[in-house]
């Protein structure tokens, strides 16, 4: 026996240690563990995962008698017969797989690149999917890798599509340590119609278009937690329609001058102690609203790229302790509402903070920025009211007469100033 190992979902979920499970490494089911084994010869010959033989009516096969077939699902009131699905170490090439209104669904494997399925359809001219799930709520799909075998434009390809129409939902559903490789021009996972509060913990995602996107208004609430992104060129993730309400840690990586680590469309979505190597702009928000909290990106790219693009009088971001790491890049660009909190942005031999919004046109309402002495108050536009530093004068402090008037040096006191869109004025002593 084995005990899996629990992680941890963040602060807003505590997951329970998981129960002992029986690792069936034979062809046969095991009655005892509930588990039915893809490779066992009773589903259409059994699995190969070779490598070489399709082995889609085999596992298919298996799901059909572990959670019922689409002409008979199990369903919510016959669940307590659905039974786990395994899959040993192997590379499994298959075509399109369907889970059809399953609830308390769970398959597994033995990690991501131990228990792989791999993309054995070509070029489809029509919407597939590896992996389409009709109906699954409070299940759990975890410890497998997908490798999309796409060197080339497959947009008509997704890997997980999640879509809740009929009894089950698409909600409540726990995806964990799922690996996804190589898909030029499609998407990873897709959240679709009804794809609510489900949680995905540590996704890993290689070389593929779009990572994980939301496309209906009604996949709201969804969580992301301790992913690892790692692709040039389309968003990572992509909040097309509904919500991603959380991504917590996690890293960005890419390496091109159009990469786009998230996209934000719609819905408000809160990042968490995240870091990016982003080297265009980390995220970029369309609609909706961005809190960003404990986060640093230190890609060393394009100048005047890296953090926030923000587009719409609509949008509204607020950044609370997030840096940049000296880098050159770590600006805001766009129009909307902007409040930054004890952040910082610096960059090689730059002593002005105001650089980091130079490219922002929307309403700043707050920016608390680092101390700094007189001589280096920066001189932003009009526009920037809502800057705030406490300042000094060269090392002596620095006050004006009274409250609201502008800041002056050879004073007895620190002073906490403001920008009033023409002048640096008195907040208080």
């Amino acid at each position: 026996m084995e005990t899996r190992r629990s992680f941890l979902a963040g602060s807003a979920f505590l997951a329970a240690a998981r129960p002992a499970r029986t690792r069936i490494y034979g062809t046969s089911c095991s009655a005892c563990c509930g588990s039915l084994n893809v490779k066992d010869p009773a589903f259409a010959g059994g699995a190969k995962g070779d490598g070489i033989t399709n082995d889609t009516a085999a596992i298919q096969a298996c799901f059909d008698t572990a959670f019922g077939p689409a002409s008979a699902p199990h369903g919510v009131a016959n669940s307590t017969q659905n039974a786990s699905v395994y899959f040993p170490p192997g590379l499994y090439r298959v075509g399109q797989l369907t889970l059809t209104q399953v609830f308390g669904g769970h398959i597994f494997g033995e990690g991501t690149h131990a228990s792989m399925l791999a993309w054995n359809g070509g070029f489809p001219r029509a919407p597939r999917s590896l992996l389409v799930a009709n109906g699954l709520q409070d299940s759990r799909i975890e410890d497998i890798g997908f490798d999309l075998q796409s060197t080339r434009s497959n947009p008509n390809l997704t890997g997980i599509n999640l879509i809740g129409n009929g009894p089950v939902s698409a909600s409540g559903n726990v995806f964990s340590n799922l690996g996804f490789l190589n898909l030029v021009g499609g998407t990873c996972f897709n959240l679709g119609a009804g794809a609510s509060s489900n949680l995905l913990a540590s996704i890993e995602i290689s070389n593929v278009g779009v990572g994980i996107k939301t496309t209906d208004p009604t996949a709201v609430n969804n969580n992301i937690i301790d992913g690892t992104f790692a692709s040039p060129g389309a968003p990572l993730i992509w909040v097309a329609a509904g919500s991603i309400s959380s991504v917590i840690g996690g890293q960005w990586a890419g390496n091109g001058s159009t990469d786009i680590g998230m996209r934000i469309d719609a819905g408000d979505t809160t990042i968490v102690g995240s870091r990016s190597e982003i080297f265009n702009n980390w995220v970029t928000i369309n609609g909706g609203s961005l809190t960003m909290v404990a986060c640093v990106c230190s890609a060393g790219g394009t100048s005047g790229k890296g953090f926030i693009s923000m587009s719409g009088n609509q949008t509204r971001v607020l950044l609370d302790n997030v840096n940049n790491a000296g880098q050159a890049n770590g600006v805001i660009v766009g129009t909307g509402t902007l409040e930054i909190r004890a952040s910082t942005f610096t960059a090689p031999g730059q002593t002005n903070p105001a650089f980091a919004i130079a490219g922002f046109t929307g309403t700043l309402t707050r920016w608390r920025m680092p101390n700094t002495i007189l001589a280096n108050l920066p001189a932003p536009s009009a526009s920037k009211v809502g800057m705030e530093v406490v300042v000094t004068d060269s090392g002596n402090p620095a006050t004006a007469a009274s409250f609201g008037q502008a800041v002056i040096g050879g004073g007895t006191n620190p002073a906490l100033v403001r920008w009033n869109g023409s002048a640096w004025t008195v907040m208080g002593v």
